[in-house]
């Protein structure tokens, strides 16, 4: 049976995957800079923060970046937990979008601090009163 280009090449590479994984690895490893020179041109050349952010936000959650502005202004201009408008963490950076990570249903728009409290706790209720109970009893004012 004669194999055509391609499927000589995915059959060569069935019987040597150890040797083409090595001599990829190898490649990437000599050329790393050259690598990483071009990523970093790519994304200068490409970058556009508000199509990217637009598209994520209709990719991940499907919404348009004019509801994510109109969430944002409903709950006050910041995180719909504490307020604050900025993040601590990435200060350069868009609040986050807070959905349920069962059901994909945005809930709101929260500031990384908040995000990463509801992320810790699993978004459990209970814990949350228990923290608030907590804080209640050893509260120094």
């Amino acid at each position: 049976m004669t194999l055509n280009s391609k499927e000589y090449s995915r059959q060569y590479y069935l019987d040597h995957k150890d040797k083409c994984n090595q001599q990829t690895k190898q490649y990437y490893l000599d050329h790393i800079n050259e690598a990483k020179e071009y990523h970093k041109q790519y994304y200068l050349d490409h970058k556009d923060p508000v199509g990217r952010r637009s598209n994520k936000l209709k990719r991940k959650y499907g919404m348009t970046l004019g509801d994510y502005n109109n969430m944002l202004d409903n709950q006050g201009g910041g995180c719909a937990i504490c307020g604050s408008d900025t993040n601590f963490y990435r200060p350069n950076f868009s609040l986050p979008v807070d959905h349920d990570h069962e059901t994909d249903i945005v809930r709101g728009i929260l500031c990384d601090r908040c995000n990463k409290v509801l992320g810790h706790i699993k978004d459990n209720i209970e814990i949350a009163q228990r923290i608030v109970e907590y804080l209640n009893a050893n509260s120094t004012s």
